[in-house]
């Protein structure tokens, strides 16, 4: 027997790209360029909305008030993890809302006794950033003991391989001396520093996980036009608005993407035709597919393309459609999501439940009109509208031209389309379709370098390309202007209330002031009467951009006939709102565009703005 010829063996793919670089100088400059724009973009101001010291020296004055504060704190943490746990397996997609009881803390040296949503809100200064559910996440890592062989996070809705990949890189970030570890939690409201940096490590994974996608998504675009429309694709991934934004959240919604464009570059390749790689090519696309959703569940559905791959291989072959090898998909899929997510085996019954609660709040009713609004008004907030609308023509054109190439990328997408603007609530949470931008991309990037070849001279093309990348480039650069900005309004807000409504002064708020998720502006909370009275002496506004969140008591006659408006404070506007302004709406960042009114009651001292 003579041994298989070389082109039989599994190419390496790392040896490969190493060799383009080496070989092709010019693209490899430009893809440092995207790269480093891209890591930029996804990691600048990523201690934005996380614990500070700023913060905690307006609610505690020092660190002296945090110590002696640090027992009733953790008890009054003990208590919400007990009341957790009395809710059963879904505990973690509970909003936390404490009952009024007191509690016996010691203050200035002496001994008060305090409403305990006092404490609550306190702490929340010491541990909570300003992102929704970030904490939730936070606590499902906590929850995996590897020593103690627990693998179960005790929140399903984002996957095992991204909780076990954040508690990865926050072990790395121990080693490297850039925190301390411990299960005190006492060490993390001494330590700013600390707390902070247990949310920036796995923000900063994600983004470095969203940059390591320009040099997929180039690979990737190779297949269907070469270097050109490679370098398209590499472009619009280091300067989407949706990845820069998905990068500073402490979820999943950017880490998916390498595996994910993993999967599609393989279904690609099998597509091109090569007996001999066919079945590893299949395997290798389904495994990667799975790994994406190992850590975003929805993302999986690149595994369509996977099985769209297939079935034209198999067609072109003259081969049977349905045959012994069609089982690597779902091996290779389950194999890799189940290595991820092994407690799929001992947590079904909890995952069933979760997933249960999940459907009843997202549940899926086919609906026209929904799907026309996400169509039009949601999903260009992905994008931008100049890319989206050519991520839509992209799309059109797969199906008018019906080349295999692109209908992996396009059918699988129109089914996505199907289904998740059908669910409940996904017009109003645009990173729902997180999961289509890998494909729709590099479907975009094929369209643009066919579309510039068929117009005359390079001059016209290039140039509406970087016009189009220049709009796409600033509308990330203007989300890092909102976390800036926001940040800075908050602040202030807070060092206006130290100076300006005295200490012992009743105030009210529409909800108990917190100073994480929903933050109000942060004052030293154990020195105000806090929705004690009905007619408090000051009000506090805080009017988020969100319809569903909005406190509207300036708005309300009686209120305005009661309280004057003593001092406001807004992030401040300019052109950039004008062009991008829309983008910021029903997305994560709305969380941040908070207006601040200080309202004192009519006829009492008022403080002066």
């Amino acid at each position: 027997m003579t041994a298989p010829a070389a082109q039989d063996k599994m190419p390496n793919y790392i040896a490969e790209t190493v060799n383009f670089i080496r070989t092709n100088k010019r693209v490899s400059f430009c893809l440092f360029f995207l790269t480093i724009v891209s890591l930029s973009l996804n990691t600048l101001n990523l201690r934005q909305g996380l614990p500070s010291e700023a913060v905690q020296s307006l609610v505690f004055g020092g660190r002296e008030k945090i110590a002696g504060l640090a027992g009733p704190l953790e008890s009054s943490r003990n208590s919400v993890f007990e009341d957790y746990s009395k809710q059963g397996e879904i505990l973690l997609l509970k909003y936390y809302a404490p009952p009024k009881k007191f509690a016996e803390v010691e203050l200035d040296g002496k001994k008060r006794s305090v409403d305990e949503r006092k404490l609550h809100s306190a702490r929340s200064a010491l541990l909570q950033s300003r992102y929704p559910d970030e904490q939730r996440t936070l606590m499902a890592i906590s929850n995996i003991r590897p020593e103690k062989l627990r693998f179960d996070p005790g929140i399903y809705q984002y996957g095992g391989f991204y909780f076990y990949s954040c508690g990865a890189a926050l072990m790395a970030g121990k080693l490297a001396g850039l925190l301390e570890l411990t299960s005190d939690v006492k060490h993390y409201f001494a330590d700013a520093a600390d707390s902070g940096m247990i949310y920036l490590i796995p923000k900063a994974m994600g983004g470095l996980m969203a940059a390591l996608s320009v040099l997929l998504a180039f690979f990737a675009g190779r297949l269907l036009g070469g270097k050109a429309t490679g370098l398209i694709a590499a472009a619009f991934f280091s300067v989407l608005p949706s990845i820069t934004f998905e990068s500073h959240c402490f979820k999943p919604f950017a880490f998916f993407i390498p595996f994910s464009l993993l999967s599609l570059f393989f279904s690609l390749k099998t597509v091109s035709g090569e007996e001999n790689l066919f079945r590893k090519r299949i395997f290798l696309s389904s495994v990667f597919a799975g790994l994406s959703a190992g850590a975003l569940i929805l993302s999986g559905f690149v595994v369509w393309s996977t099985l769209l791959s297939y079935f034209f291989f198999k067609k072109a072959s003259g081969k049977k459609l349905f045959a012994a090898d069609l089982l690597l998909i779902p091996l290779g899929f389950a194999a890799s999501f189940l290595a991820t997510n092994p407690y799929y085996f001992t947590s079904f019954h909890e995952i069933r439940r979760e997933m249960s609660h999940l459907t009843g709040m997202l549940f899926w009713s086919f609906s026209p009109a929904g799907m026309a609004v996400y169509f039009s008004s949601e999903l260009y907030k992905l994008y931008g509208v100049p890319l989206y609308l050519l991520s839509l023509s992209a799309l059109f054109f797969a199906f008018i031209k019906a080349e295999k190439r692109l209908l992996v990328l396009a059918a699988p997408l129109v089914l996505f389309y199907l289904y998740v603007s059908n669910i409940a609530w996904s017009w109003t949470i645009a990173h729902y379709a997180m999961a289509s931008v890998p494909p729709s991309l590099l479907l975009a990037a094929g369209f643009a370098d066919s579309l510039g070849k068929k117009l005359k001279g390079e001059l016209l093309p290039r140039s509406l390309l970087a016009l189009l990348l220049l709009f796409t480039f600033f509308a990330s650069v203007y989300y890092h202007r909102v976390i800036r900005l926001n940040e800075a309004n908050l602040l202030s807000a807070g060092a206006w209330m130290k100076e300006n409504i005295p200490a012992g002064s009743s105030v009210g708020a529409g909800i108990y002031p917190q100073f994480g998720y929903k933050s109000y502006p942060p004052f030293a909370i154990f020195d105000y009467r806090v929705n004690e009275t009905a007619e408090p002496e000051y009000y506090i506004v805080n009017d988020i951009s969100d319809d569903r969140l909005r406190d509207r008591a300036g708005e309300e006659p009686g209120f305005r006939a009661k309280y004057r408006l003593v001092k406001e404070f807004a992030r401040p506007t300019d052109f950039f709102d004008k062009i991008y302004g829309n983008m910021l709406k029903n997305n994560a960042f709305i969380f941040f565009e908070q207006r601040f009114g200080f309202y004192s009651k009519r006829g009492a001292n008022d403080a002066e703005s």
